[in-house]
């Protein structure tokens, strides 16, 4: 039996600028990391104990605190050291900040990543001046393979507003 995974909203998210972000669901909030720290097993009555040694730990917690950003890079070179807690992806893990600049640097119109949508007008004014001028005569395959914005969020940004290219033109009278 597998666990459904959740899908987090941007609104549901917590933003921290040097967090880790599952850009496939979303998850700002909880990640996992294999480690190995030295330990002590004690023999207690019947029973085993396990105690971890306090200044190692403090020291490897340190080391991967002040580190986040170069263990990313050995998983983005195939030796993935953290994975989301939600989904288990470890190739989707960026840091939340790195991954909200991209989608400012590349104007993005809005989309699932970064959960800040322009305003619907100036999405229909945006997809109103191609369809001008080129009076009416586009369609789907012309936004995804000629739209510079396409690749960047536009078709979610129009699924957020519940808006398709057929009502734009068809309120400018195309």
């Amino acid at each position: 039996m597998s666990r459904t995974v959740r899908i987090y909203n941007p609104e549901e998210r917590r933003f921290l600028e040097d967090n880790l972000y599952c850009t496939y669901c979303g998850n700002a909030n909880a990640f996992q990391i294999d480690l190995k720290l030295k330990h002590l097993l004690k023999s207690e009555s019947g029973c085993v104990s396990v105690e971890l040694l306090k200044s190692y730990s403090d020291r490897v917690m340190n080391i991967i605190k002040n580190n986040v950003d170069k263990l990313l890079e050995k998983g983005f070179e195939g030796k993935p050291r953290f994975r989301c807690a939600n989904c288990n992806e470890d190739q989707s893990l960026d840091l939340q900040g790195r991954v909200y600049d991209y989608c400012s640097y590349n104007f993005c119109p809005g989309c699932f990543t970064c959960g800040i949508w322009i305003e619907k007008d100036d999405l229909i004014n945006m997809c109103t001046e191609c369809i001008t001028e080129k009076e009416g005569e586009v369609e789907d395959e012309d936004c995804i393979y000629n739209c510079p914005n396409y690749d960047n969020g536009l078709s979610e940004a129009m699924d957020h507003y519940s808006l398709s290219l057929q009502e734009i033109k068809k309120n400018l009278g195309y």
